[in-house]
């Protein structure tokens, strides 16, 4: 493999790998009521999409991880491949610590920030391609939830329940929360806490 084009798929890889990381953070970081009202506002095609989020969560976070894991050894394959033809084994140790820091930097810290304050675009530019790849990558991901089921049987929960709206804790958090920052009176505060204890 040549200097450019291992250079190209290294770049690519790159790019590939933060597509998988912001993505995550992003789908993590979006409301379940924001997701619903996506879902009622979509085309059929997208609504596709972001069901198979709300309903199979676990599923599509392994789809990313399986994805993210596949390009990052890929590129460490490619670096070694790159390094041992140019400088030998005495550069190999530099080069992998290299790659490590531009991984780290670009495709992980760079794009989970980035996608934690713009949650809603990222997720919205990436649940299309994500569910095709979800789709593809099924009998992997079978696979690896069903081992995962196999070593996390005492949960009551099953690894595959669909996302929880809010609990009526949830609530109250994020009432204080709200009186605290402001943009509740205590009146108002009292009202919707008054309703809580209704449950």
């Amino acid at each position: 493999m040549g200097l450019v084009t291992s250079a190209v798929l290294l770049v690519v890889g790159l790019a590939v790998s933060a597509f998988f990381s912001g993505t995550e953070t992003a789908l993590t970081a979006l409301p379940l009521s924001r997701v619903e009202l996506l879902i009622e506002r979509s085309g059929p095609l997208m609504r596709v999409a972001w069901r198979r989020w709300r309903d199979r969560p676990q599923r599509v976070l392994v789809t990313l991880l399986v994805g993210n894991t596949g390009v990052n050894v890929g590129m460490s394959a490619i670096a070694t491949n790159l390094t041992l033809s140019l400088g030998g084994q005495r550069w190999l140790g530099l080069a992998v610590g290299a790659l490590t820091l531009v991984i780290l930097l670009f495709s992980e810290v760079t794009p989970k920030t980035l996608a934690r304050v713009e949650a809603e675009v990222v997720s919205r530019r990436a649940i299309a391609p994500l569910a095709l790849l979800d789709w593809l990558l099924t009998p992997v991901t079978v696979l690896l939830l069903g081992i995962s089921a196999l070593a996390s049987r005492a949960r009551r929960r099953p690894l595959g329940a669909p996302l929880v709206a809010a609990t009526p804790a949830d609530l109250r958090f994020q009432l204080s929360l709200s009186l605290r920052e402001g943009h509740l009176s205590e009146q108002e505060h009292a009202m919707l806490e008054a309703v809580l204890r209704f449950e």
